[in-house]
């Protein structure tokens, strides 16, 4: 996988099939920043989520602080999960559009992302359409 890429230049798959139902995610640091190694795209990549220094569970009760747009998903994922349980007769395309327009604007992340900011779970639960 690239790391530090312009997916507008660089196609990255899955996340250059922009589609509707899909929110793709960027890692941001401790400073709202993109994550050095965060893949990027101001048409491909929706929002960024926090994804450096993320306290992780592993086997065995172990525990390591990692980094990662994967880590980053995983709070929109909740997010996504939070909102439909509140709401739970949203389409897809609908939760999409609240979790994107819901962000937190961020001068950082202009130019990294369609939406301009990191997510807030908050805003997103009681954002309505």
């Amino acid at each position: 996988m690239l790391a530090n890429n312009n997916i507008d230049l660089k196609k990255v798959y899955p996340a250059a099939y922009n589609l509707d139902n899909v929110v793709i995610v960027g890692a941001s640091d401790q400073n709202d920043s993109k994550w050095s190694d965060s893949n990027y795209s101001e048409n491909y990549v929706d929002i960024f989520a926090p994804g450096v220094g993320i306290y992780c569970a592993l086997p065995n009760d172990k525990y390591i602080y990692d980094s990662g747009t994967s880590l980053a998903v995983s709070y929109v994922t909740a997010t996504a999960a939070l909102i439909w349980g509140c709401k739970p007769n949203l389409t897809v395309e609908d939760l999409k559009t609240i979790i994107c327009i819901s962000v937190d604007k961020v001068d950082s992340l202009n130019g990294y992302c369609k939406h301009g900011g990191r997510l807030n779970a908050r805003t997103a639960i009681t954002t309505k359409l």
